[in-house]
């Protein structure tokens, strides 16, 4: 992430805004990067560091922003009484996005609810003296501080639908092994897909039941098997969540 003032580099009032702009990247990138965890409410799960650069008079220019070693298995598994990233359950707390893209409770996405069947487990959806309605506030209103548009913002949240919709997509067995989508999830599927531009049903399915390879030099596709596809499905959502950390640092 890159933090530049377009006005006269060294003045006050751009020094203010750069300053400003360095603060309040730090609720935005705890949002996507940041979890409930068994040592504390609000854990780092990536690595920052902060590079900043001065003029000649020791005026700040700007600053630069780089991350490292993001948790990507917490998108799609955490252990017991911990949660996923913040930004999963902001959106999910915010009545006009829940309207807007359709969303469902926390415990009802797999990649949110996963120790709800389990005995004596206590799943976590919501922290005590952690507001995440008025977190996603506080989110969205960095993201425009630090220079997202509203276009952005609002595909960066289809891409948090399509994440958590992802999750709930099932498998069934087909012919000899292989897999097909779960009728039951097609829902979801279709959510997932439409979230990401897909808007045709059979490439969905084949982007979920099908790999990609190249035997001896030549392109072909292999179906997956039920459980094959299901850590083929974590792999893409773990993929498609980390392709945004990196857009958002």
């Amino acid at each position: 992430m890159n933090i530049s003032e377009n006005a006269k580099a060294g003045s006050g009032s751009a020094v203010k805004g750069i300053e400003k702009q360095v603060l309040e990247t730090n609720p935005v990138l705890e949002a996507f990067g940041n979890a409930k965890t068994f040592k504390n409410n609000n854990s780092s799960r990536f690595g920052k560091f902060i590079k900043i650069n001065f003029d000649d008079r020791g005026k700040i220019m700007f600053a630069q922003i780089s991350h490292y070693l993001l948790e990507k298995s917490r998108v799609v598994k955490q252990l017991e009484n911990e949660r996923n990233f913040h930004i999963f359950y902001q959106l999910l707390a915010s009545a006009e996005h829940k309207e807007k893209f359709d969303l469902k409770e926390p415990e009802d996405y797999w990649y949110l609810n996963q120790h709800a069947e389990d005995e004596g487990a206590d799943v976590i959806y919501e922290i005590d003296g952690m507001d995440d309605a008025e977190e996603f506030a506080i989110t969205l209103a960095c993201m425009k501080t630090v220079g997202f548009n509203e276009t952005e913002i609002a595909e960066i949240q289809s891409i948090l639908v399509a994440v958590l919709s992802l999750g709930n997509v099932g498998f069934a067995e087909a012919k000899r092994g292989e897999c097909q989508l779960d009728e039951e999830t097609a829902e979801f599927a279709s959510k997932f897909g439409n979230y990401l531009g897909i808007k045709d049903a059979a490439d969905v399915a084949s982007l979920l039941t099908q790999k990609y390879t190249e035997p001896m030099g030549e392109p072909m596709y292999v179906t997956h098997t039920p459980d094959s596809a299901t850590l083929g499905r974590d792999s893409l959502a773990k993929l498609i969540f980390k392709r945004v950390f990196d857009f958002i640092c």
